[in-house]
């Protein structure tokens, strides 16, 4: 709303959009060397005209101080950063001149534009947010809208930034965001009009469409993050056996989990059209043109790793020399971090495991930011158990296998102690997203 970024995607209009991306601040971009990207800002962006920015022209200082902020302090910095992680792609952004930022890498990266567009990754802020406002409480930015009014627990208010460089938009004068805690008194604001969408879960949606028929409901696209569940990896682990990783993902009812969480059937009942996917190891259902069918003929073999069959299950624990149940622990957070649906996908999944017999799992509802990101999601396998988290979602696949596949990769899973990081299959591996993060050929 208010941040702008370097580069955006470009808006599908009549067709989906492509992926690819323009500049937004940016009104050249060129690759002068495969590790050395030169930025030419545009001239016509100006900060918001409020103190202390005072309407000031955009310069490549705002730029720099705007990464050195990121590299420092940003959550997801270890994904852009070189410094944070060595499979990180960005040394630095330096200024060339007032107008002309550099990015240098530290090797070839092809999805570098897309990470430049990524609205989670790198706002550019003007150098007054150090000290001349406070940003945790008020916005002076160069994007569409302006933050007008802001009442803790109550409401945003945002309205239409006279000085936008792009002549004619934003087409609404401005946008009001109540912030309404409770479900049940957001539904009740929406059915009386005062909240415009966005509000309904997905098992009212039938009831309330029929309540208000002038409604229209869209079919959501598919999503790019996905939920994931990753192993302990201590000398110990029954878990080391890819055969017992392989037997638990047998134990999971893929379809079921779908039908109960996402009301599918109530959807065919009903006559609305429903399409569902199963996400496939690595790459969510939503990347398109990367993602491959698990119910497909394109995975080969590992297809059938993720059929729901018990019988299945059992003769793998059998052949990894598993004696009895697995007693261990099953790890998610209880709380609404990832959403209210992921709590209870966690329960059914420690469910399905401990019905099939093969598992006898304890609950372990680790507190999200002192206990579980450290001790779990950030442990590269040095925990016991299985853990339950969501992944995040990313501009490109490439930058997702990076970070959660590449034995460097800041949220990979397995390089505890070399348990697999040092294998064979896990440099074949590392080769691979190597390979494909360092082609600055889009199609490749």
């Amino acid at each position: 709303y208010v941040y702008p970024q370097l580069m955006e995607f470009k808006v599908g209009v009549v067709s989906a959009a492509s992926g690819e991306v323009q500049g937004q601040l940016v009104e050249k971009a060129e690759f002068v060397e495969p590790t050395k990207l030169v930025l030419t800002l545009r001239k016509d962006v100006k900060w918001d005209s409020r103190a202390p920015t005072n309407g000031r022209a955009l310069t490549s200082e705002d730029v720099v101080f705007s990464w050195k902020k990121f590299a420092a302090k940003s959550v997801s910095r270890a994904s852009l950063a070189n410094t944070a992680s060595p499979a990180a792609p960005i040394v630095d952004i330096t200024a060339q001149d007032a107008n002309t930022v550099v990015v240098k890498t530290a090797f070839p990266y092809g999805p570098l534009t897309l990470a430049l567009a990524y609205t989670r990754w790198l706002q550019i802020m003007p150098k007054e947010s150090d000290g001349g406002f406070d940003p945790r409480k008020d916005m002076r930015g160069a994007g569409p809208w302006m933050l007008t009014k802001h009442e803790p627990s109550v409401r945003f208010e945002f309205r239409k930034n006279p000085n936008y460089w792009k002549a004619g938009r934003p087409f609404m004068d401005g946008i009001d965001a109540p912030i309404v805690a409770e479900y049940a008194q957001r539904l009740a604001q929406f059915r009386a009009g005062k909240i415009y969408g966005g509000i309904v879960n997905q098992e009212d949606i039938i009831k309330v469409k029929k309540e208000l028929p002038q409604l229209e409901v869209f079919q959501g696209e598919f999503g790019r993050a996905t939920y994931k569940a990753y192993f302990g990896l201590r000398p110990n682990s029954p878990f080391r056996d890819q055969r017992v990783r392989q037997a638990t993902s047998m134990l999971i009812d893929r379809d079921l989990v779908i039908e109960t969480f996402n009301n599918t059937k109530e959807f065919k009942d009903a006559g609305w059209p429903v399409d569902a996917r199963w996400n496939s190891m690595g790459i969510a259902c939503g990347y398109d043109t990367y993602w491959l069918d698990p119910k497909g003929k394109d995975l080969g073999e590992g297809a059938k790793f993720f059929q729901y069959n018990v019988a299945e299950a059992k003769k793998l624990m059998d052949a990894a020399g598993i004696k009895g149940p697995i007693e261990t622990n099953f790890v998610y957070i209880s709380t609404s971090q990832y959403g209210t649906t992921f709590p209870r996908v966690g329960e059914a999944y420690k469910g399905m495991l401990d019905a099939s017999g093969l598992f006898k799992l304890k609950a372990v509802n680790a507190d999200y930011q002192t206990d579980y990101l450290p001790k779990y999601y950030f442990a590269k396998g040095d925990f016991d158990g299985i853990a339950w988290g969501a992944t995040t979602t990313f501009p490109h696949p490439v930058q997702h296998l990076l970070d959660y596949y590449h034995s460097k990769g800041s949220r990979q899973k397995v390089a505890f102690q070399g348990a697999a990081s040092s294998s064979e299959g896990q440099q074949a591996s590392d080769a691979l997203i190597d390979k494909a993060a360092r082609s600055l050929d889009f199609k490749e």
